[in-house]
Parts: structure tokens; C-alpha cells; sequence
């Protein structure tokens, strides 16, 4: 008896959590891309920074 109210309980969980999911339609494309032609290779000059930012333990006062 235990078993079909567990089984009970996650069909409903799992139904509940369809229907929040977000459709495929409503994602970001993605994939469609096959190469990264050279004029997406850009940067920017380097900025400073008034307030250093400490990344994984490395501070930085200027970023790209």
C-alpha cells in the first residue's frame, strides 16, 4: 500500500514539474553556428577599474 502512494506522489510530482518547464520553442537558439568567422574576434582597450574585483582569490584592477 505504501509503494502505489509513493508512486502516487511522484507521478504528481513529476507532472507538477512538466508542466513548469519552459517549452523548447521559448529557449535561446543554439547550434545553428558552425564557425566563428575572424570578424567576431574583437576586443576592447583596457578599462580601469575605481573599485578592484577579486576573482578566485586574484585581485584585478583593470578588465578587457
Amino acid at each position: 500500500m505504501a509503494a502505489v502512494q509513493l508512486l502516487r506522489i511522484v507521478v504528481v510530482f513529476l507532472y507538477v514539474l512538466r508542466s513548469l518547464a519552459l517549452p523548447k520553442s521559448e529557449l535561446f537558439p543554439f547550434g545553428r553556428e558552425q564557425f566563428l568567422s575572424a570578424e567576431d574576434d574583437i576586443s576592447s582597450p583596457e578599462v580601469p577599474l575605481t573599485v578592484p574585483i577579486v576573482f578566485y582569490g586574484n585581485e584585478y584592477r583593470t578588465i578587457y
